[in-house]
């Protein structure tokens, strides 16, 4: 009886268990990209880029890394990281930033943003928001994902 009785009492805990794990599994997965071109390729697919745009990036070095940049427009920056870890921590950099994006896209080792204080069509929160699902991404805002 003792056997049945606490078999009882470990097989809701074992419920429980799997039920936690089965909720976090389901969060879908980001888009990678091999390269910042190929990033470029699928932003110009949703957004109307300019491949003659002059206009230069804004880089940030992480731990002595430089990644990949490419322009869309002259406010929309692609940047393509070597890892999930360093788009996280790149992820924090803009989060905190003084005059950062209001709104961006990411996916797992990719940025899509739109720079404040360009001259030039600056995307809305909608298109970009679109541009993080046609890309297999998220959307972002200064205060979280949405």
């Amino acid at each position: 009886m003792k056997r049945t009785a606490s078999a009882l009492v470990l097989l809701p805990a074992a419920f429980l268990l799997a039920a936690c794990t089965a909720a976090s599994s389901t969060e879908p997965a980001l888009s990678s990209f091999a390269s910042v071109d190929e990033a470029y390729d699928a932003v110009a697919a949703t957004l109307d880029c300019d491949p003659a745009t002059t206009a230069e990036p804004v880089t940030v070095e992480i731990d002595g890394y430089l990644p990949q940049y490419r322009m869309c427009t002259e406010t929309v920056e692609i940047i393509r990281y070597d890892n999930e870890a360093d788009r996280m921590e790149a992820t924090e950099l803009i989060e905190g930033a003084e005059n950062g994006p209001g709104y961006f896209a990411e996916g797992n080792n990719w940025h899509v943003l739109v720079l404040p204080g360009r001259d030039g069509t600056v995307p809305g929160s909608n298109e970009v928001s679109e541009l993080a699902d046609a890309m297999g991404g998220r959307f972002v805002t200064n205060g979280g994902t949405e």
